[in-house]
């Protein structure tokens, strides 16, 4: 992996439950970890759901191996959240294969 295809900034974070003021449980999401990666695949699509048709993007991107992540995961690329669908070690610990779908409008 040459560090010039390592164009893109993703975010990872993990899920917490935090104690709101009103004494309800809240899901928040916290950074974890950042790493520079290499976009190798994108796309988006329409899948029909019940209520209609429904915009979905995969991207699949390469970075350098950041211990901890899990499928439980999500990422932060381009401002938007993507689910973690696939994690795929790369040799001994060099790298990380992450495909990644966001469902929105």
């Amino acid at each position: 992996m040459k560090p010039s295809d390592l164009t893109h900034l993703v975010i990872f974070e993990r899920s917490t439950e935090a104690i709101a003021p009103s004494g309800g449980v809240d899901r928040v999401w916290a950074e974890i970890a950042r790493a520079r990666a290499e976009l190798v695949e994108g796309g988006a699509t329409e899948e029909q759901k019940d209520r209609g048709a429904v915009s979905v993007t995969a991207l699949t991107f390469r970075a350098r191996y950041v211990p901890g992540i899990t499928l439980a995961d999500r990422v932060i690329h381009g401002g938007s959240a993507f689910d973690i669908i696939g994690l795929a070690e790369i040799g001994r610990r060099e790298a990380l294969e992450i495909r990644l779908r966001r469902t929105g409008p």
